[in-house]
């Protein structure tokens, strides 16, 4: 049993808990080999899913290469939670490096 500290009042909980069973404040967890962190679609925050990665992706690349470098984008399938492939987010980080560098040496 792993223990780490409350991100809200510092007392130690379990590294699984998604809230401080002391204080109620909402924990951050990593995701383990490409499984979700939630149960459905709707308690994923509004950054992390599909849709805001691809508005990022589409228009303002460096908030992509953010929210890439911070943490998992999810996506429903088949009625199934998921996130993006590792293989997927290094692909999305590489091209939107090699697009930004193109438009600064554009202008």
């Amino acid at each position: 049993m792993s223990m780490v500290f409350c991100r809200g009042c510092g007392k130690e909980i379990h590294e699984s808990a998604p809230t401080c069973p002391h204080c109620g404040a909402p924990q951050s967890i990593a995701s383990t080999q490409g499984k979700a962190l939630f149960s459905s679609y709707d308690q994923v925050p509004w950054y992390r899913k599909n849709w805001f990665a691809i508005v990022c992706f589409l228009i303002f690349t460096p908030g992509l290469l953010v929210v890439l470098f911070t943490g998992d984008v999810y996506y429903e399938s088949k009625g199934q939670l998921k996130t993006y492939s590792k293989g997927a987010k290094i692909f999305l980080i590489i091209w939107s490096i090699l697009y930004i560098i193109g438009a600064l040496s554009r202008g």
